[in-house]
């Protein structure tokens, strides 16, 4: 999954203000644990988190 992918998802889900961070976040890390390693998963979330963080100022709230 792209930089481009997960914004568009963070972005379809943000029309609803009352899906959760953390919810979001593990949507987006399930759609691609299954083909990563265990380091390849933190280093997505790390993005995951920087891309939520460019949306909200929040971030690493996992």
């Amino acid at each position: 999954m792209t930089v481009i992918e997960i914004n568009e998802v963070i972005k379809d889900k943000w029309e609803n203000p009352y899906v959760p961070i953390d919810w979001l976040k593990m949507e987006l890390l399930m759609r691609e644990t299954l083909k990563l390693d265990d380091e390849s998963a933190f280093m997505r979330l790390s993005l995951i988190d920087e891309i939520l963080a460019s949306f909200t100022g929040r971030g690493n709230e996992m």
